[in-house]
């Protein structure tokens, strides 16, 4: 994690110098950052994204199953599921 954090800043740092951007070594800091906690948050988005999903799937199977009408059948509900 450290290491590529040190390169990219560095690479970071060598193109914003390379175009003349003021204090280079500060700007570089920002996307740094910005990229670093962007995959430090990725594991907690993707339990997000995975209780969210098992929420909507037990809904709707559970829809399914206490359809009245009987219009729905078990490769309908399969289809269906997957479409999330």
């Amino acid at each position: 994690m450290i290491f590529i954090m040190v390169v990219t800043y560095c690479t970071l740092y060598g193109y914003m110098t390379l175009i003349n951007v003021d204090k280079a070594y500060l700007n570089a800091i920002v996307p740094t950052m910005g990229y670093n906690m962007s995959t430090w948050s990725l594991p907690y988005v993707k339990c997000l994204w995975m209780t969210f999903k098992e929420k909507t799937e037990t809904n709707l199977a559970v829809h399914m199953a206490h359809d009245t009408r009987g219009t729905h059948t078990a490769n309908t509900v399969d289809v269906e599921m997957d479409a999330l």
